[in-house]
């Protein structure tokens, strides 16, 4: 699952913006490199399409020029031109492709430079506060969990009784392990904020208390389970 991050620091900012006041400008920041790195990249991406549609059209224009050659000739001249024109068409195709490789390196080049000057416009931009980082990194692990539960959810939907309570059940482990992968990954994400130390505690007080809810519910499972043994039902 690919979440909308632009999105998702919008909707925490909206929500929680007035408790982290110097780094709301800070992560609106972020979002405008990423627009403009995400335009640049977008541009030489069409420079690049346009420049192997030209690279197409001049190779199928020299296959049939190639082939009106021949095709005017008679059969016994045809056969003596034949290697001419094969290394004819060779030369120029080898010419071509030579061309586009050239072209198109220059173009990854100048997407490269233009990346690396928007990035030093920007590059004293004060850095996130580690809590501020850290309580981000959580409302976006809570989405992941938020769209995965509700993603599985719908499967327990035709589900009755106790097997419904352990299709849910199993769901929310699903969906909680989820977001404790993703919070575990994104601990060296607080490395880049004013504060790692306090980042990581943070993080690794919500990845605790995910682990234990993640127990209670394997508790639970387990004790439904033994209801339905020992009930029968």
């Amino acid at each position: 699952m690919i979440l909308n991050v632009e999105q998702t620091i919008i909707n925490y900012l909206n929500k929680f913006g007035f408790l982290f006041e110097n780094d709301t400008l800070v992560l609106l920041e972020d979002i405008k490199i990423d627009k403009k790195i995400k335009e640049i990249k977008d541009k030489y991406k069409k420079k690049r399409n346009e420049l192997k549609k030209y690279r197409d059209t001049a190779l199928d224009k020299i296959k049939e020029i190639a082939l009106s050659t021949a095709d005017s000739q008679g059969q016994e001249t045809a056969d003596e031109l034949n290697e001419t024109i094969l290394d004819m068409i060779e030369k120029k195709k080898q010419r071509i492709k030579q061309l586009y490789y050239l072209k198109s390196a220059y173009l990854n080049t100048q997407q490269a430079k233009e990346i690396e000057k928007t990035l030093k416009m920007y590059k004293n931009t004060k850095i996130i506060s580690g809590v501020a980082l850290a309580s981000l990194i959580i409302y976006t692990s809570f989405q992941i969990y938020k769209d995965t539960n509700d993603k599985y959810k719908k499967n327990c939907g035709k589900k009755t009784g106790k097997e419904k309570e352990k299709c849910i059940l199993n769901n929310r482990i699903i969906a909680l392990k989820k977001r404790l992968n993703f919070l575990n990954g994104a601990t060296i994400k607080c490395n880049k904020s004013k504060d790692p130390v306090k980042c990581k505690d943070k993080l690794d007080e919500e990845m605790l208390k995910i682990k234990e809810k993640i127990e209670d519910h394997i508790k639970n499972i387990a004790t439904l389970a033994y209801r339905t043994t020992e009930i029968g039902y």
